[in-house]
């Protein structure tokens, strides 16, 4: 009885953390997301749909970098 208290105690907080983690990256993809659609709008540059369904796929490291690559060429990078 007590072992299958323990493994469900286990899995609760494995469950916890992993929650907590999801909202982390969460909340990291919406303040990056948020920085490039203020860079976007600050240097001029469209966010067509397109452009909007390729960065809603993005995680918030290369929203960051997308970001950088704009505010440096002022432009959406070269499409090919």
């Amino acid at each position: 009885m007590r072992r299958d208290q323990d493994f469900r105690g286990g899995l609760s907080l494995a469950e916890k953390r992993g929650e907590q983690r999801g909202e982390q990256r969460g909340k990291r993809h919406g303040e990056e997301l948020g920085r490039l659609l203020e860079a976007c709008e600050a240097l001029g540059v469209e966010l067509t749909e397109a452009r909007r369904a390729y960065v809603d796929g993005l995680d918030p490291q290369a929203l960051a970098d997308l970001r950088r690559q704009i505010k440096a060429s002022r432009a959406w990078p070269r499409e090919e």
